[in-house]
């Protein structure tokens, strides 16, 4: 009887002991699941963010866009850059624009079973709609916060959800609160590169001999009204040279440059003339330039047309449009304007056959060849801003420069690629 009793406590002693170590195993495996669902959603909110990093800095670089942040071809819609940046050309400061109201601006994207659904509003709060499907959604809000200290920067912040909440997406700590939704925030300061890192200092500016009908004026005596620089000689006649009162127009002549002789631009054996003469007027070799976010490679023809160009234009104001042809236009209206300039480069010559005005930075003659003849522009045109010159330039037809600062500030403040600073990317 008494090891009948005995047998009984200790298999009652075994049997609380199993259950005891089942319920601490139980309660470690609800841990587990729980710790692995969590860093899921983790994981899941911070891919979110950092997709949505990447899709602004691609969109900062990209063309007109709809509200639904999709590509445009309407003059009535403006860029991404445009719609959330403001950037004083004065002095290159970067500030997020508001709603009329004062509120923020923050374009949002919720993932669906096709993508991406975005909203981009130009004025007021983000418009979506909330996924009916019961697999996991999630869903990313951007915003713009100035960087005084960096000219040409702004820090872009983007808050990712696993699903379209709005108190998750929140940026404001204390409306966040009762969110169970997995969160992550990423930031990353982005800087522009300039389109133009050294404006000109002159209307034309050439690496060889100039000369012809050329039709120059350059009034602007802050940069000493000179009206050609050339790394060699010019024969236009001096009777078409215009420059600050009082000066003749022979003396607003800058010839026989040295910055523009072979033995003195960058680069030396291993780059030819040309590349290291268009490195030096935009700081960037003509191949990383011309694949750089925010160029605009046009597909032509050895000629471009007119139309080539204006489409180029018309669908991606505030971006650098290179032309892999000679180029001719032919309607009289103008093209770009001082406060919204246009870069163009152009891989042969220029010709005018209507009295058209292009607003900005000409580059002519973008050739990989050491000793190519030169470059042309011909017809009544007129360029306000600069024209620069690969190699020679010879014109005819009586085709104008006018040297425009406006317009030269817009483009070295306002256009450009944006890219992610080096050692700016947080997600804390």
């Amino acid at each position: 009887m008494d090891s009948g009793v005995a047998s009984l406590a200790t298999v009652m002693v075994l049997f609380f002991v199993m259950a005891m170590v089942a319920a601490y195993t139980s309660r470690s495996l609800l841990f587990e699941q729980r710790t692995s669902v969590n860093q899921l959603r983790s994981t899941q909110a911070l891919e979110a963010a950092q997709s949505g990093l990447d899709w602004a800095i691609g969109l900062l670089n990209a063309g007109r866009i709809t509200t639904s942040c999709t590509v445009s071809t309407d003059t009535g819609d403006n860029t991404f850059k445009d719609r959330y940046l403001s950037i004083d050309a004065s002095n290159a400061t970067v500030l997020p624009k508001n709603q009329s109201g004062g509120a923020g601006l923050y374009p949002t994207c919720v993932a669906s079973s096709t993508g991406w659904d975005c909203s981009c509003p130009a004025d007021g709060d983000p418009v979506l709609s909330v996924p009916t499907e019961t697999e996991v959604r999630p869903a990313f809000r951007v915003r713009f916060v100035a960087s005084i200290d960096r000219p040409r920067s702004v820090k872009v912040e983007v808050m990712g959800c696993t699903k379209l909440v709005e108190q998750c997406l929140s940026f404001a700590d204390a409306d966040r609160s009762g969110s169970t939704e997995g969160r992550s925030l990423v930031s990353a300061v982005v800087a522009m590169k300039s389109a133009l890192p050294t404006a000109p200092m002159a209307a034309v500016t050439t690496r060889g001999t100039v000369g012809g009908d050329l039709v120059v004026y350059n009034t602007d005596a802050s940069v000493g009204g000179v009206t050609i620089q050339t790394g060699s000689n010019s024969t236009v006649p001096s009777s078409k040279l215009h420059s600050v009162a009082g000066t003749p127009g022979e003396a607003s002549l800058v010839e026989t440059e040295p910055q523009f002789s072979a033995a003195n631009l960058a680069g030396g054996s291993s780059r030819n003339v040309g590349e290291r003469m268009f490195a030096a007027q935009f700081g960037l070799w003509p191949a990383s330039y011309s694949t750089q976010p925010a160029t605009v490679a046009i597909t032509c023809a050895a000629s471009c047309t007119d139309a080539d160009v204006r489409t180029a234009v018309n669908n991606n104001p505030g971006r650098m449009i290179w032309v892999p042809g000679s180029l001719s236009i032919d309607t009289a209206t103008a093209i770009g304007s001082a406060n919204d300039p246009v870069l163009l480069v152009v891989a042969g010559g220029l010709t005018f056959t209507a009295p058209a005005t292009i607003h900005g930075v000409v580059y002519l003659g973008r050739d990989s060849s050491v000793t190519p003849p030169a470059t042309t522009i011909s017809g009544t045109g007129t360029i306000q801003g600069a024209l620069i010159a690969e190699h020679g330039l010879t014109a005819s037809g009586n085709p104008t420069v006018v040297f425009n600062m406006t317009a030269l500030s817009n483009l070295r403040a306002r256009q450009g690629s944006f890219v992610v600073v080096p050692g700016t990317w947080k997600d804390f």
